[in-house]
């Protein structure tokens, strides 16, 4: 799991944030990722997709904590995921987190103001920063 997030994030500041799923690829040797392996597209757009249900599965404290604060409640991160996968995917992710943690404010906020936006950030990712 540590290994494909590694990828994610060595992929996306590679890409001087111009991150895509269907062209990414990274090297992070101190872990042992080699995202130029064939699969690297695979990896990482499945890392991208179910990092979050992943980490809520489990439920380990200190990765919900990082899922939270990390994904959550990071407009950097809940941008991108949009931009790549849809708002869909964002909302999930929070519907997923909320299951474990039903009383955590601001990730229902940010969950509920997305959903409220979804049609505007179906038409244009951008629209998330207004």
């Amino acid at each position: 799991c540590q290994k494909v997030f590694a990828c994610v994030s060595k992929t996306d500041k590679t890409r001087n944030n111009n991150f895509d799923v269907n062209n990414a690829s990274c090297s992070d040797e101190a872990n042992g990722v080699d995202c130029f392996d064939p699969t690297a597209e695979e990896i990482v757009s499945y890392a991208w997709k179910y990092s979050v249900v992943h980490a809520c599965e489990g439920g380990e404290s200190s990765q919900l904590d990082i899922v939270r604060n990390g994904q959550l409640l990071n407009f950097y991160w809940q941008s991108k995921k949009i931009e790549n996968l849809g708002v869909v995917q964002a909302i999930r992710d929070g519907e997923f987190y909320l299951k474990l943690r039903p009383n955590d404010r601001p990730v229902r906020l940010v969950k509920h103001a997305m959903q409220l936006s979804a049609p505007a950030l179906e038409k244009d990712w951008r629209e998330l920063a207004s």
